[in-house]
């Protein structure tokens, strides 16, 4: 077992973070219960109509994935369940997450980029573009240990009904997944493949449902997000 030291160590200093007493935590039998399991996790896929949400970002110039990406953050930053992460042998919760992208290379390839979650859109969207200017630099794929993140990826190419992606380091288990693939026209609405994955023992279907529900609320009022004031953007 990894001692409370080795968990300190993956924290940066600028990061806010509170370490989570097991002993008095109410989800500590929850926790110990499915953090044992070979395959302690909850795959979900759903069909989400963004309608409003990709007419609005078409008629407004915006870019697709960026904006979806926004959507994403702002539901798992305003759902407590999902700043949880496993460190070693103790749970911390994180004051903000980001997300884990990957953005295209030369040669059909990948690297993975790291984009902040900022309350307001226009600066996110900013941050968004210089972050991907600078990962898209990168010559082979680079391993990170990010765990203030959600790992988020796009996939354009093919809508689904079922998806899921490996976690190649077990350390990270504990790291939310969300997927999106290609949109397309039913029944006169635009729907998007929204795949969840994530890791029982600190998450449930309750909070799953919660997320998306927080995706469904802003897929329906995108002038809501675009257009509301922020007294301080950061």
């Amino acid at each position: 077992m990894r001692q409370r030291s080795e968990v300190l160590s993956k924290i940066s200093k600028e990061e806010k973070v509170e370490h989570i007493d097991l002993e008095k935590w109410p989800r500590k039998t929850h926790f110990e219960y499915f953090d044992r399991a070979d395959y302690p996790y909850i795959d979900v896929t759903v069909q989400m109509d963004i309608t409003p949400f990709l007419k609005y970002v078409k008629d407004h110039g915006h870019k697709f994935f960026q904006s979806l990406l926004y959507v994403f953050l702002k539901g798992v930053n305003e759902n407590e369940a999902f700043k949880y992460r496993v460190l070693g042998d103790g749970v911390v919760k994180y004051d903000s997450i980001g997300a884990s992208i990957t953005v295209p290379t030369e040669g059909d390839l990948f690297a993975f980029c790291r984009v902040e979650y900022k309350e307001n859109i226009h600066d996110f969207l900013n941050h968004f573009a210089a972050a991907e200017d600078e990962a898209k630099k990168q010559k082979e794929l680079v391993s990170n240990e990010w765990f203030d993140v959600v790992w988020v990826s796009c996939n354009p190419w093919f809508s689904f009904t079922s998806m899921s992606a490996p976690t190649v380091d077990r350390r990270m288990r504990s790291i939310p997944l969300i997927l999106a693939g290609k949109h397309y026209e039913s029944g006169g609405k635009m729907l998007l493949p929204v795949g969840v994955k994530v890791n029982h023992a600190l998450i449930d279907g309750l909070h799953i449902g919660k997320l998306l529900n927080h995706f469904e609320n802003s897929f329906k009022t995108p002038k809501e997000i675009f257009e509301r004031k922020i007294n301080d953007p950061n």
